[in-house]
């Protein structure tokens, strides 16, 4: 009994002694962060010699390194993205409906926010073949003309849900989906399961989509009736029609971007890490077995190799040992499968087919905002000479942008980075990413990247993952093609670091920058605490 005694006590003593030691360690890191904080802030005084007129705090944070330095003159606009539920309507957006949105809309124009983003659902906005509404985009761009705030447009030709940070289900127009199911227009994995979040690139020129209500009925006499459309010409439809609905916000510049959806989530990409079968950080899977990208397949082999028969019946399939979706880097990569003439021809055809879809795409956007009014009317008035003394009104066609997913998950490999190569991304060397910049040069876009929230400390040792250096890479691109910069982070999350890395990127990016997009109004962006943060992170952004 006595020694259960002696052992108690000295388990206490040596439980006291343990927190006094963490007592006296969070002491010490305190005062050395205090320290370092006045040490910054005299530097900073020194240094800048506080210029009149700036606030305190403003140096605080920079001393924080929770924002650039005061002084600067490169101002970032910033946008914040709408709820995805209000493709659905307002009511459905914020839990008090269109007050909700406005007085959101007032906190954001006071903020000194640029505009918001807002996601135009094909699903919900084209319910029969060429007929539209628009109606809750117009009342949008209304609200944001009385607050002087512009509207960023995305062309959202994918469905919603299934995906991270998905929290409603908008799916394709019913119309399409029927078609896409007679025709095999998903992309389609080895297992032969096909994924139905958009179409395959390579229907885009295929003529399945039915140009009237009377051609998607399920009368075959009907339909034989009537012409068939590409999904290109959809999307050019759909672009013309947006645009001659919000005709006069257009021409104001209240609409000032149209952001081109090329692939799923709104991303230039293949569905390779799709939802429910992928798990964070598998490599993902190649989408490539639809029998339209099959066909492609052997076309490309043919013309590839036109006099050796065998050697385009080899290529004219995928190659063997692809990884499957939560599949580490396997023997594929590690043996440098991916570099033998097989594998080397396969990842260059299923990238290049990627960026010539971005090319078609950004085209049909392209004659899709000239045929509308709006474009109509900026094209007339660029032929026109004016007499002298006369001044004719100034219209400015919104700019196109196409987003670029921040595939960072074994983005450290050297020789090949199997998760972007899944998605369609040769990104060895940061190649893909030059071509993509050179692409988006040609059309006149610019180029939207996730993750610039992510640096590489934060993420898991397994995933081998590099999001600060595919920012870099970006960024190069962009420099040596002249392609405006814009970024969105990948996840809502409103915490200190998140923020401060927000603000490093834009450092590193301010000759290029256009814009930063943040993710998402809403009820978690709108609590007090991070109301008062994303107000810090607009003034930082106007300051760089």
């Amino acid at each position: 009994m006595q020694r259960e005694c002696i052992a108690e006590r000295n388990r206490r003593r040596s439980a006291e002694c343990i927190r006094r030691r963490e007592r006296r360690g969070e002491e010490r890191r305190e005062d050395e962060r205090r320290r370092w904080v006045a040490g910054r802030m005299e530097a900073a005084a020194e240094e800048m010699q506080m210029a009149r007129g700036t606030p305190a705090w403003r140096y605080y944070l920079w001393a924080l390194g929770l924002g650039a330095a005061p002084g600067g003159s490169r101002a970032v606009p910033v946008f914040v993205m709408m709820p995805l539920e209000f493709g659905l309507g307002a009511e459905r957006a914020l839990a008090g409906g269109e007050r909700a949105l406005e007085l959101a809309l007032d906190w954001l124009a006071a903020a000194g926010a640029r505009g918001v983003m807002v996601d135009v659902w094909w699903g919900a906005c084209e319910r029969a073949p060429r007929e539209y509404d628009f109606a809750r985009y117009r009342w949008l761009a209304a609200q944001c003309a009385a607050r002087q705030l512009q509207v960023q447009a995305t062309m959202s030709f994918h469905r919603c849900g299934g995906n991270v940070g998905d929290s409603c289900h908008i799916p394709l127009p019913a119309w399409v989906e029927r078609a896409a199911d007679a025709h095999h227009a998903w992309y389609t994995d080895a297992h032969g399961e096909p994924a139905r979040e958009c179409l395959s690139l390579a229907t885009d020129e295929l003529p399945f989509l039915p140009s009237s209500s009377s051609s998607s009925s399920s009368s075959s006499s009907a339909a034989a009736a009537q012409p068939m459309r590409t999904p290109l010409v959809a999307y050019e439809d759909f672009i013309a029609a947006f645009c001659d609905a919000l005709r006069e916000f257009v021409a104001d510049g209240t609409v000032c971007e149209l952001q081109v959806g090329c692939g799923p989530c709104g991303e230039l990409r293949y569905p390779s890490y799709r939802a429910p079968r992928w798990r964070f950080p598998g490599v993902g899977a190649f989408q490539c077995y639809d029998p339209h990208m099959r066909a492609a397949l052997r076309a490309a082999a043919a013309a590839a190799f036109p006099h050796d028969a065998s050697a385009a019946a080899a290529f004219a399939e995928p190659p063997p040992g692809l990884p499957d979706y939560n599949d580490m880097p396997g023997e594929f990569f590690t043996s440098k499968a991916h570099d033998e003439p097989h594998g080397a021809f396969f990842r260059d055809w299923y990238s290049t087919a990627l960026l010539d879809h971005l090319s078609r795409m950004l085209a049909a956007a392209q004659r899709g905002l000239e045929r509308s009014e709006s474009g109509s009317a900026v094209h007339r008035s660029a032929q026109q000479q004016p007499q002298p003394q006369q001044q004719l009104p100034q219209q400015q066609l919104p700019m196109f942008s196409v987003k670029i997913s921040g595939v960072h998950w074994f983005a450290q490999m050297r020789d090949a980075r199997p998760a972007e190569l899944c998605a369609g991304y040769d990104a060895a060397g940061g190649k893909f990413y030059e071509r993509v910049a050179e692409r988006l040069a040609e059309a006149g876009a610019m180029l939207n990247f996730t993750c610039v929230e992510m640096w590489d400390g934060n993420q898991p040792r397994l995933a081998r993952a590099a999001p600060e250096r595919l920012v870099q890479e970006v960024l190069r691109a962009c420099r040596r093609h002249g392609v405006a910069f814009a970024g969105e982070n990948a996840l809502e999350n409103y915490g200190h670091a998140p923020l401060r890395q927000v603000v490093r990127t834009y450092e590193l990016a301010a000759d290029v920058a256009h814009g930063l997009t943040l993710l998402r109004l809403g009820d978690k962006m709108l609590t007090p605490q991070h109301r008062r943060r994303i107000e810090c992170l607009i003034c930082n952004m106007a300051h760089l």
